[in-house]
């Protein structure tokens, strides 16, 4: 029988009673059925071995699932497992991973986050759009120009570790220290940023409010236990700077706008104000995103849903 763990949302059961697996010799068992354990099985699997999982849940994925905590199964909780820019590019083509559903979209920005002062600040991929937005939320342009600066530091880091003189340190056997020195020119600063330095060090050497910087730190310690003035924090940042930050399709693809609309603008055939009852994310949704539903005095009251997973009719 095949099952399609996603529409099951991992929740596969068991192959066989476990009296029947327990008789069985095993080449080997892997403990936990999270996302390194079934890469590790996979990988055993193929190569020929007799490989069994063991999940203490009735739900395999560990932290990269989707959640149901209440009883109506319409909310899908994610436990924020869905950054998969470090998931290695070889991994998902040896494992056929796009054959089994697996779809990412870039994130972009990749960090939005509002500020006490009432400004905000937004990072895109394009760091002129970066620079743009900062201007126009009011930072100082030595803020403005360190951004760019500490951004086009991280992408000269990347460049080296990835696609330098020693190819890609990702790839293959870890590379000693002296090895990664040297692929990074010896460039004091690049060392420090890898090995030693925390990510509040960084930032103080190419920004100047602290908001912005506050804004920032949490990109150094983001699933660490640890704090911005720790020592190694800034290579948290570089670690996710090199993977990318790309968002698995999966973990909301399924998710839905729900809205209400409580006001209209009787005068306007097509224009109406909605107040946000779930607020979500669903695929292709950059910035604002409107759908002609129908003529708004007619709708007054009415609470429906959108799939905005295809591109917005604009009205």
């Amino acid at each position: 029988m095949v099952i399609d763990v996603s529409e099951v949302l991992g929740r596969v059961g068991l192959p066989e009673p476990v009296s029947s697996l327990a008789s069985r010799d095993w080449d080997v068992i892997v403990v936990g059925g999270g996302h390194n354990g079934l890469t590790a099985a996979a990988y055993l699997a193929r190569a020929g071995r007799r490989t069994l999982v063991l999940e203490r849940r009735d739900q395999l994925g560990g932290a990269c699932t989707l959640e149901q905590p209440f009883d109506d199964p319409a909310y899908l909780i994610s436990p924020c497992a869905y950054v998969v820019g470090l998931l290695d590019e070889v991994v998902i083509r040896e494992l056929e991973l796009e054959r089994r559903g697996y779809r990412v979209f870039v994130c972009d920005p990749n960090l939005w986050c509002p500020l006490p002062d009432g400004r905000s600040l937004a990072v895109f991929c394009d760091r002129d759009r970066t620079a743009e937005h900062m201007r126009a939320s009011g930072f100082d342009e030595a803020d403005v120009s360190g951004m760019v600066a500490y951004e086009e530091m991280f992408g000269r880091l990347r460049r080296l570790l990835r696609n330098g003189p020693r190819g890609d340190t990702w790839s293959g056997s870890s590379p000693s220290r002296e090895e990664i020195e040297e692929a990074l020119g010896h460039d004091e600063e690049l060392i420090s940023v890898v090995f030693s330095e925390s990510i509040a060090e960084t930032l103080d050497r190419y920004l100047v409010g602290d908001g912005i910087k506050h804004a920032l730190f949490g990109q150094g310690v983001i699933g660490a236990f640890a704090g911005p003035r720790d020592p190694g924090t800034a290579s948290v940042k570089l670690m996710h700077h090199q993977g990318g930050w790309l968002l698995d399709d999966f973990a909301i693809s399924k998710v839905r706008l729900r809205y209400k609309i409580d006001t209209v603008d009787s005068g306007t055939e097509n224009a109406i104000e909605l107040d946000l009852e779930d607020v979500t994310l669903t695929p292709g949704v950059h910035g604002h995103h409107s759908r002609t539903v129908g003529r708004p005095q007619d709708l007054v009251g009415q609470t429906f849903e959108l799939d905005l997973t295809r591109p917005a009719v604009e009205g």
